[in-house]
């Protein structure tokens, strides 16, 4: 079976913009797979991709098929918190992932190209099982295209109080919303950091020099020189 590439400019793709990267995700026509299992993602949809540091393009394809067994190899079962995800390395240096949920049940079959640039994914299940498939599929792609950019991304929830980010990492079922959310609730001043912008929202996101220890303001993006 050969890989195909996602088409980042077909009609039922959208791009995203994130951390001034642009992601292109796309939907292959079916009644179950489309923009409705992203909803935490449409602050960053913008209508037209600037065809500028493309980070990398994912096509949703409920017809993809698992890598022949005797072409890829296991590297290992992850336990994330939220289920088991299986990685195999592919003969081509791409991988693949079964993305498992708490119960145990294959919501997402995800496979990449060796630096993540080109992906595709078939999903399983109910809404709730695509949505998490996706979502863990999209972490995942993001968090190893973008480690390619000198970007590190963090599996946190994040407050804003008095012009300051705090993000709370722990795993996953710990309590990191539920305190974030204590913090709008008991804390004046804080926010999640989604702010008015020419009259739509726009959601911002923090820099952090993993160099140094001082803070920056959640506003404000560190040049690296």
């Amino acid at each position: 079976m050969e890989y195909t590439p996602p088409q980042p400019h077909q009609s039922t793709s959208y791009c995203f913009e994130v951390a001034d990267f642009e992601c292109f995700i796309g939907f292959s026509p079916n009644d179950v797979n489309d923009l409705q299992l992203l909803p935490s993602l449409r602050p960053f949809l913008t209508e037209h991709g600037k065809g500028n540091d493309v980070l990398f393009s994912l096509r949703v394809d409920d017809q993809t098929k698992p890598w022949p067994k005797d072409k890829r190899e296991r590297i290992r079962v992850f336990d994330t918190g939220n289920g088991d995800t299986i990685v195999d390395l592919l003969d081509n240096g791409g991988y693949q992932y079964i993305i498992k949920d708490i119960h145990g049940r294959e919501c997402c079959l995800l496979i990449t190209n060796k630096d993540f640039s080109q992906c595709q994914c078939a999903l399983n299940g109910n809404n709730t099982m695509r949505k998490f498939g996706l979502n863990n599929a999209l972490m995942l792609v993001f968090a190893f295209a973008s480690s390619y950019r000198d970007t590190l991304l963090v599996h946190a929830s994040l407050v804003r109080n008095n012009g300051w980010g705090y993000p709370f990492t722990a795993k996953s079922g710990t309590g990191k919303s539920t305190h974030v959310s204590m913090w709008l609730r008991y804390i004046p001043g804080s926010d999640l950091m989604i702010i008015p912008s020419s009259g739509s929202l726009k959601t911002k996101y923090i820099y952090m020099d993993l160099r140094g220890a001082e803070r920056l303001p959640a506003t404000e993006k560190l040049k690296q020189n």
